[in-house]
């Protein structure tokens, strides 16, 4: 295993660093025989105090917010747009084998994952499963048969009512309820679903990322990102 050192100085000085403090510790690099050494300063090192610290391997830090020239060839602010739309199913319908009558099972969104629909070769899927895989191919009057054997149909599409679909089911396909012991043929289910769209921004700073890395280290201070984006520090504990 390798060691490695290094000897780590920092300046809270109002005005830009000069050479001696280079000079000084090249001296104690030197006398130690720590391989390289790390001085800090907030406003800058003088042009003879950086060419020194090049020629006796230091090198030189500056904390302070970025300029504009830091970020040449960086990405610097990240803002990202985004946009969702939540679905609302409503007015079901299940309409039995045999029969003309239409059943509304309420409320039907409370039960969507324990409603089950079986197949005649004893596979089953939930309401709430099948609602939310409508087929993104549908369109007005367009069929569409899913791996199960239903057959989706597109009934309507209203900007303000939404989309309204039925689900024709294969011959011997039952229908289980938590509240009917039972099993009942099932014909067609019918429902209407609507898009509510929402949207966010988040925006990201670099150099709030430089603050909060400087804070972290220095001030020994922890932060959090808010979902907008916005960087909040706290104490440390």
């Amino acid at each position: 295993v390798h060691e490695y050192r290094t000897a780590i100085e920092c300046k809270h000085w109002e005005k830009k660093v000069d050479k001696d403090p280079i000079a000084k510790l090249s001296v104690i690099l030197d006398d130690t025989q720590i391989e390289k050494g790390v001085i800090v300063s907030q406003s800058g090192f003088t042009p003879d105090a950086e060419g020194l610290a090049r020629s006796k391997n230091i090198s030189l830090v500056e904390l302070r917010n970025p300029l504009d020239a830091d970020w040449e060839g960086l990405i610097k602010d990240v803002h990202i747009d985004l946009r969702f739309e939540i679905p609302e199913f409503y007015d079901f319908e299940f309409i039995q084998e045999g029969l003309e009558d239409k059943g509304k099972l309420v409320p039907v969104q409370a039960l969507s994952s324990e409603i089950l629909f079986h197949t005649a070769h004893s596979r089953s899927i939930s309401l709430h499963k099948l609602i939310n895989s409508i087929p993104s191919t549908s369109g007005a009057g367009i069929d569409y048969t899913d791996a199960l054997g239903f057959q989706w149909v597109e009934l309507s599409s209203l900007e303000e009512e939404g989309k309204s679909y039925a689900v024709r089911f294969p011959v011997e396909t039952t229908l289980s309820f938590p509240t009917i012991d039972a099993r009942a043929r099932i014909r067609e289910l019918r429902f209407k679903v609507r898009y509510y769209t929402t949207t966010n921004k988040i925006q990201i700073y670099g150099e709030d990322y430089v603050s909060l890395v400087m804070h972290a280290i220095f001030e020994n201070k922890k932060f959090a990102i808010s979902p907008d984006g916005a960087i909040r520090i706290f104490g440390s504990p």
